[in-house]
């Protein structure tokens, strides 16, 4: 999502609304509609300002509580399991505010949090960076074989270019840790 070219509004609206402004590393939870109970967490730039809809909820851990280690529990599978038991079966799938308040989340000591929250920072900064590598290499072999007007071997009317695609995947956005265990690795 690209935060800083999203619809803005006056800071006058904002101050009218002080339960919904969003800062940096709040985390943010869909609470309707089909995607509900999804989790992301706001950017740490200290430039960033927004404004919750009533489709999103804001959650601001207390001081004692590391954004990143509360990120990384909500999206886990344990996290998962206890937004799905709270979510309403309606037409419209909904989640109320307060039952996340009704969430268990285990509490360990603030080193432990941080220690998880530097993994979480660092699973994001390696995944941004092979996202650009990965461009930069469809690119490259994009180049190339339009520059040796390499062929499709099943029928040679085809150039292999229209073959290439974009493999920007679902697997380049996670960042739990029971999609990277050793089984799943080649």
């Amino acid at each position: 999502v690209d935060l800083y070219s999203s619809a803005r509004v006056h800071k006058d609206v904002l101050s009218s609304f002080p339960k919904s402004i969003l800062q940096p590393c709040d985390l943010i939870m869909t609470v309707r509609g089909a995607n509900v109970g999804i989790t992301g967490l706001l950017p740490s730039d200290p430039d960033f300002i927004g404004i919750a809809s009533p489709n999103i909820i804001r959650i601001r851990p207390t001081e004692n509580l590391s954004s990143y280690y509360l990120w990384a529990f909500l999206t886990s599978k344990y996290g998962r399991l206890q937004t799905s038991r709270y979510i309403s079966q309606t037409a419209q799938p909904t989640i109320m505010g307060g039952d996340i308040k009704s969430f268990y989340i285990p509490f360990p000591d603030r080193r432990i949090q941080d220690y998880i929250g530097q993994k979480v920072k660092l699973a994001e900064r390696y995944n941004i960076e092979s996202i650009r590598v990965r461009r930069g290499i469809e690119s490259l072999l994009q180049h190339t074989m339009a520059s040796i007007n390499l062929k499709h071997p099943d029928d040679p009317a085809l150039d292999c270019i229209s073959f290439i695609t974009d493999t920007t995947t679902l697997s380049e956005i996670r960042l739990d840790a029971k999609y990277y265990r050793p089984r799943f690795v080649k």
